[in-house]
C-alpha cells in the first residue's frame, strides 16, 4: 500500500499586522495545525493595505491634518513596537514573502490553504483585497477556520464577487455565530461556528511563552477604541482599589488619554500576555484581550462600541459562551461586577465548542492527496 504523504498547509491571515490579537492568533492556528501533525506555514502575504496601515502617510492620504499628525506621530513613537513584532513572527513558521505578483506560486507549494481568523472577510479592513479570499489558490482545498465579517454592515460594503469567491470554498466556519447564520443564508450552504484560534492553545500554553515585566498587583487596560466612559471607569477602579493602572493603547492619542496610566504600548506580544497573565483585574475593549484575558484566568471588566454599526458580536459570542456578560462595564452607573470568576465552570462551558472546533479543523485539514 502507497503510504499518503503528509499535507502541506499554508495559512492567509493579518500575520504582518502590529495588532497583538492578530499575531496572537496567527501564532495559535499555525501551532496548532502543525501540532496535529501537518507542515503548516503562513503564507507570508504582503497586503498593501495591511501594511500601509502601519507605515507614515502623506497628508494627502489623512483624512485630516489632525489624523496626519496623530497617524505619522505613532508611527514614529511605535517604532519600537514594530521591531518587537517582527521578531515575534520568528516563532511562526512561514514561506516565502510574495505579493499578488507571485502569491499562486507560493500557494502552489500547499494541498490545503486556510483562509482566518481575525476579519479577513471585512473589506474595510483590507480594502477589497481578493487575496484574504484565496482567489490566487489554483488547485488546492481552499478553507475558512474562524474568519469574521467585522459586521453583516461593514462586509455588504465589499465591492469585490464575495459569493463568486467564496464558491469553491470546500468548508467555511465563523467566529461570530452572527455571521454563520447570515452567510449560511447568503451562500445557500451549511457554515458553522468555531471558536477563535487563541482559544485552541491552553492558558499553560499562554503563560509558557508569556514574559513579566512587573509581578506587583496593577490594573492592566489594553484599549483600542479610546471609549471616554471606559477611561472614567478604569480612573473609578483606581481610586476603588488603589491600584496601579498599566496601559497598552493602539495610538498615541490613546496613551495622552492615559496619561494618568504607565503606558506600555510598545510592549512585544509575549510581554503583553505576561500583562494579562499578572494583573490583578483587565479592562478592555478588544475582543482578543477579553478572549486571553479568559484562557488566563483573569478577572475581566469588558467595554463595548456603543455606536449602532459596531462589532460587538465577536464579544457577545464569547461573553455568551461562557456566560459571562455580566462583565461587560455599565456605561452610565460605572459599573461592573469584580467578584473572582468560577474558572472551573467556565472551562467546562467551553468544553464542548473547543472539542467541535478542533474536530472541525482536523476534518477541514483532510485530504486524500498521497
Amino acid at each position: 500500500m502507497k503510504e499518503q504523504a503528509i499535507a502541506r498547509v499554508g495559512i492567509v491571515t493579518y500575520h504582518t499586522a502590529v495588532n497583538y490579537g492578530a499575531v496572537l492568533q496567527a501564532y495559535a492556528l499555525n501551532r496548532t495545525v502543525n501540532g496535529m501533525g501537518y507542515v503548516c506555514e503562513t503564507i507570508d502575504y504582503q497586503s498593501p493595505a495591511i501594511n500601509t496601515q502601519y507605515a507614515l502617510r502623506s497628508r494627502r492620504a489623512c483624512s485630516s491634518w489632525k489624523n496626519f499628525g496623530a497617524h505619522n506621530l505613532t508611527c514614529l513613537v511605535q517604532r519600537k513596537k514594530k521591531r518587537n513584532f517582527k521578531e515575534f513572527l520568528t516563532r511562526i513558521p512561514r514561506s516565502t514573502s510574495c505579493t499578488r505578483e507571485n502569491a499562486a506560486e507560493v500557494a502552489a507549494n500547499y494541498d490545503v490553504v486556510i483562509t482566518g481568523s481575525d476579519q479577513v472577510f471585512n473589506p474595510i479592513c483590507h480594502r477589497n483585497d481578493p487575496g484574504y479570499y484565496l482567489d490566487f489558490v489554483k488547485g488546492a482545498k481552499k478553507v475558512a477556520y474562524a474568519a469574521s465579517l467585522g459586521s453583516v454592515a461593514q462586509f455588504e460594503s465589499a465591492t469585490l464577487d464575495t459569493t463568486a469567491l467564496l464558491s469553491d470554498f470546500a468548508a467555511l466556519s465563523f467566529r461570530e455565530s452572527d455571521a454563520t447564520a447570515y452567510m449560511s443564508q447568503k451562500l445557500g450552504r451549511e457554515c458553522t461556528t468555531v471558536l477563535d484560534p487563541v482559544w485552541l492553545l491552553s492558558g499553560q500554553e499562554w503563560e509558557s511563552i508569556a514574559v513579566h515585566k512587573s509581578r506587583k498587583p496593577y490594573i492592566f487596560v489594553y484599549n483600542l477604541m479610546d471609549y471616554p466612559y471606559m477611561r472614567q471607569y478604569v480612573k473609578k477602579l483606581q481610586k476603588q482599589t488603589g491600584l496601579d493602572v498599566l496601559a497598552v493603547n493602539r495610538t498615541v492619542m490613546g496613551d495622552f488619554a492615559y496619561r494618568f496610566a504607565k503606558r506600555c504600548s510598545c510592549c512585544s506580544p509575549e510581554e503583553f500576555l505576561g500583562y494579562i497573565q499578572n494583573a490583578a483585574y483587565v479592562v478592555t475593549d478588544s475582543f482578543h484581550g477579553t478572549s486571553l484575558s479568559i484562557l488566563l484566568k483573569k478577572r475581566i471588566c469588558v467595554a463595548l462600541n456603543l455606536a449602532k454599526d459596531n462589532t460587538n458580536s465577536r464579544l457577545h459570542t464569547v461573553l455568551e459562551l461562557t456566560q459571562l456578560a455580566d462583565r461587560v462595564i455599565d456605561p452610565t452607573a460605572l459599573t461592573c461586577p469584580l467578584e473572582e470568576i468560577d474558572y472551573v465552570a467556565v472551562q467546562e462551558r467551553v468544553r464542548t465548542q473547543l472539542q467541535h472546533s478542533k474536530a472541525y479543523l482536523r476534518s477541514i485539514l483532510e485530504t486524500q492527496k498521497a
